[in-house]
């Protein structure tokens, strides 16, 4: 029987299709400025004869145009033969927003406890990223590169134990040493944005995946290695309960994920413009964040028994399922401000909604063994995530502009500041645990306090940092190549530390190909 959730994905796949299909012919029938005007259709006036004198007297020249002549009127929309905001796009910084899933993981062999935990996080479109407060008529690429976007905390190393002698006796009990492994992620996104109403509104989608941690993994320290056999003792025989003892070994390796590629949610994102003269522009909307990535989903195998027993008696899976089921909805208003032919600034303002929240499923059951400390766990719930709001601002001025170039025709030099912060505490869904036991701290370890044992907390999921205040600053240039192409690179680096620094660094590349009727010599560009 298919399950649900992939006959969810396959439905979503299906659309995300037919919807770059459809976008497809849409872009394809948009029309070429290279081919030839459609006739016009007009009363001819009777031919008069032309004098001599008419035929030998030339026409006066056309008086140069001054630097605002093809500029639309205002509140109006893209006029025709405009090429808009060429090269003036602001080139973003992408933003994280945190769901994180901990738990606690042991390993029985000597009893071992490892104590261990790992962290995701999902994306929140950002209606700033390669974008215009005007509506514009283009299919672009975008590559994202950020370093040590993500961590896992996994196990090391394990501290090789010494028997307790404080009344109980208790078999030697080894640490497992916290290590942490970092991922980089590579995001890629194809996109489009088409104009109507004569230029004064536009929708644009964007089809991303990306390279980075896996959305699905199990994180386990060991694998069973056949029956209990004690160096001095010999075999050994059944746990209480009957279980028999097992033997388990290291694969530290296996707790700290793997890497993937995955696609993600798929984004629409509605321009207006409300207003426009010669220096400024207002345009607002609406972006829509479709549920198209995969769920996350992570799995723990760890090993139990009794506090006193040196073998495994029981293998025990946990499961945390985070469904990806919200509709994101992100109204916003952009800015963009040309005072002079080289200068120029632009703002975007977001609040990110989600529209409803995402389920959260957990099972924790043994699938080798028993263990009488044990009780299963089998339970849903829902969590949302935070509401954001989401401020960016660019400035950026023209380094070199030249219309008649032979292929290079502009050089933008850009910086941007880009700030997002949290306008709710983070929801948490705090899974129930089973009963079971682990060692909490180093030193009641080392001290061999038997009192250091403690019941076990179930996972956690939601977002650990609870209010965030990012704050990052880019600093790009694009290159303008003829009449069509832009092509901009950019860096951008976290202006905070601690829980509001979400990666260490990022490269940028953003390649844009404008299509509809363009000329080179338009206000807000070659002008």
């Amino acid at each position: 029987m298919r399950s649900r959730s992939g006959t969810r994905w396959k439905l979503w796949r299906y659309a995300a299709g037919a919807g770059l299909l459809i976008w497809t012919g849409g872009m394809a029938w948009a029309q070429d400025p290279s081919g030839p005007p459609a006739p016009v259709q007009t009363e001819q006036a009777p031919k008069t004869p032309q004098t001599p004198q008419m035929a030998e007297t030339p026409s006066p020249e056309a008086p140069p145009s001054s630097p605002l002549a093809n500029a639309p009127e205002p509140t109006g929309g893209a006029a025709a033969g405009e090429n808009v905001a060429f090269g003036e796009n602001m080139i973003g910084d992408l933003l994280y927003g945190t769901r994180s899933v901990s738990a606690v993981i042991s390993r029985v062999n000597g009893n071992t406890n490892d104590v261990s935990g790992f962290g995701t996080s999902v994306t929140n479109p950002n209606i700033a990223e390669n974008n215009n407060a005007l509506p514009m008529d283009r299919v672009y690429f975008r590559y994202n590169y950020f370093h040590n976007a993500f961590s896992v905390q996994g196990v090391g190393s394990i501290i090789p134990g010494v028997a307790t002698t404080a009344p109980p006796v208790r078999a030697p009990i080894s640490l497992a040493i916290p290590a942490t492994k970092s991922y980089d992620e590579s995001l890629y996104t194809f996109g489009g944005e088409q104009t109507f109403f004569d230029g004064r509104a536009s929708l644009e989608l964007r089809v991303p995946f990306r390279t980075t941690l896996a959305s699905k993994f199990v994180l386990q320290p060991g694998v069973p290695d056949g029956p209990a056999v004690d160096p001095n003792l010999g075999p050994v025989d059944t746990a209480a309960g009957g279980s028999p003892f097992f033997n388990t070994i290291e694969t530290l390796q296996d707790t700290f994920g793997h890497e993937d590629t995955e696609w993600d949610n798929l984004t629409l994102i509605f321009k207006g413009l409300l207003y426009r003269d010669n220096v400024w522009a207002v345009s607002g909307g609406l972006g829509v964040t479709l549920p198209t990535a995969q769920d996350a989903r992570v799995g723990f195998i760890d090993f139990l028994a009794s506090p006193n027993a040196t073998f495994s008696s029981a293998e025990r899976f946990r499961q945390v399922t985070v469904k990806n089921d919200a509709v994101g909805l992100t109204p916003y208003l952009a800015l963009l401000c040309t005072p002079t032919p080289r200068c120029f600034a632009q703002a975007f303002l977001q609040v990110d909604v989600p529209s409803n929240k995402n389920e959260v499923v957990y099972t924790d059951q043994l699938v080798q063994g028993t263990n009488t400390d044990f009780r299963p766990v089998s339970t849903t719930t829902r969590i949302a995530d935070q509401d954001l709001l989401k401020a960016d601002l660019a400035a950026g001025y023209w380094l070199r502009r030249d219309p008649e170039a032979s292929w290079l025709n502009g050089i933008v030099g850009s910086l941007e500041l880009h700030y997002t912060t949290t306008l709710n505490n983070a929801q948490l869904a705090n899974l129930p645990g089973d009963g079971l036991v682990y060692y909490p701290s180093l030193s009641d370890f080392l001290l061999g306090d038997p009192r250091g044992l403690a019941p076990q907390p179930g996972p956690v999921v939601g977002n650990p940092h609870n209010r965030m205040d990012i704050l990052d600053m880019t600093v790009g240039a694009t290159f303008v190549v003829g009449d069509r192409l832009t092509i901009a690179n950019g860096f951008a680096f976290p202006l905070r530390t601690g829980q509001d620094k979400v990666f260490d660094w990022e490269y940028l590349l953003e390649i844009n190909w404008y299509f509809g009727h363009r000329s080179s010599g338009a206000t807000n560009a070659m002008r």
